[in-house]
């Protein structure tokens, strides 16, 4: 689920579904071994450490939000900084890389796999670029 993050929050249109789909399906709807893995884009970095890491709730909302659905699994891919993109600070594919090594590792299914995509999603979400 790609999810951008807005003044420190989720946009408007995914909250808006947020809404219309929490109250009909109620607690634990999802509860069926369910993974939602999160690609989450910000435009400066929020890693702990940074001026910015205060700002940062997005993760934990979604983690309650849908972990009170009843999903247990949520892998999260988190995209920091991506302003550095536009303003040409980065190159886009050197900025991608990781993500998509992220991405990559978590759609394989075995169980070595799966600890290779923890261990990139992990060294992708602590990757510091300014």
């Amino acid at each position: 689920m790609g999810i951008p993050m807005h003044n420190c929050g989720t946009s408007a249109s995914f909250k808006l579904w947020v809404d219309q789909i929490v109250t009909p399906l109620g607690r634990n709807a999802l509860s069926d071994g369910k993974r939602i893995t999160f690609l989450i884009a910000t435009g400066s970095p929020y890693r702990p450490g940074t001026e910015n890491a205060c700002k940062y709730f997005l993760e934990a909302w979604l983690r309650t939000l849908f972990g009170y659905l009843g999903v247990q699994d949520m892998p999260f891919i988190i995209a920091n900084g991506a302003a550095a993109v536009k303003h040409r600070k980065v190159d886009r594919a050197t900025f991608l890389q990781p993500y998509l090594e992220a991405m990559d590792a978590l759609l394989l299914n075995d169980r070595e796999s799966n600890f290779v995509a923890r261990a990139k999603l992990q060294a992708a979400n602590s990757l510091d670029r300014t």
